[in-house]
């Protein structure tokens, strides 16, 4: 199945459109069912975002590019859910696309799709949960050791995958649902790490392959450095919270409005 490409942005329009400037030579978009940016109520950014996409959908007739404008800031992981529950289909991967990277890889999405499904037919590991993007660093106090190659390129297991542009699949995202909201003034951070959690003590995989290859252009945080650690230090005892439930048996399902609930009977159950 095709993937939704999902792109959450605010305000940083010097790092914004130098990823949409790369996206633009690298990636065929009628090669997803969608590329969703949810805005976060930028100031001023909003007048590029639209002229890019209409030239985008002169480019690439065909292709499914959209921008969700919203009035305020509801934070990273509610916009993320915001576009899942508009336009995910069951089964579909997800790939998360942060606004201050710079993709490399040409032909990405077929590259990625090609990877996974010979990955899951051809070897022995368990299921793959997620697949990040490889940059400079991204092994630095995560890697688990490189555990072979795919057309070349060298595979490496790690824990957490870190954001920046991570692929995640489509049978992972239909069991765990959506992304998770620690608090009602969540806006940044940890949603990332939770999902690589709950793949680890899922036993899936998390993966980086060199044949995906990105560059971090970040500047400095879109809540600014200091609000970025205040932010964090706010949120990491409900994070801490959430991984002590997941690894105490608590639900590893999220609902869309990124709360746990159970799952019984095929149906979400609060």
């Amino acid at each position: 199945m095709k993937p939704l490409i999902v792109m959450v942005t605010l305000n940083r329009p010097r790092e914004t459109l130098a990823t949409l400037a790369a996206l633009q030579g690298t990636t065929d978009f009628r090669q997803a069912t969608g590329f969703i940016i949810v805005d976060n109520g930028s100031d001023g950014l909003m007048s590029s975002l639209r002229d890019w996409m209409h030239y985008m959908l002169k480019q690439q007739p065909g292709a499914n590019i959209e921008i969700v404008a919203l009035p305020k800031n509801i934070g990273c992981p509610r916009a993320l859910n915001l576009a899942l529950r508009r336009y995910r289909e069951p089964g579909q991967p997800v790939v998360k696309v942060d606004p201050d990277v710079v993709m490399v890889t040409e032909n990405w999405i077929d590259k990625v799709q090609n990877f996974h499904s010979t990955i899951d037919e051809e070897s022995a590991l368990p299921p793959i949960a997620m697949v990040g993007a490889y940059y400079d660093g991204v092994l630095k106090g995560r890697s688990r050791g490189e555990i072979g190659q795919f057309e070349g390129e060298a595979v490496h297991e790690l824990c957490p995958v870190i954001g920046h542009t991570v692929w995640h699949t489509g049978p992972f995202m239909d069991s765990v649902g959506f992304f998770d909201v620690l608090a009602p003034d969540h806006i940044y951070g940890f949603e990332d790490l939770v999902m690589s959690r709950k793949a680890d003590l899922m036993g899936w995989k998390l993966l980086a392959w060199e044949g995906w290859r990105i560059i971090n252009i970040q500047r400095s945080p879109t809540l600014g450095k200091a609000g970025e650690a205040e932010h964090v230090a706010k949120m990491r005892p409900l994070y801490d919270e959430r991984l002590q439930a997941l690894a105490s048996g608590g639900s590893f399902y999220t609902g869309g409005d990124g709360q746990p609930v159970s799952i019984e009977n095929g149906e979400e159950e609060k």
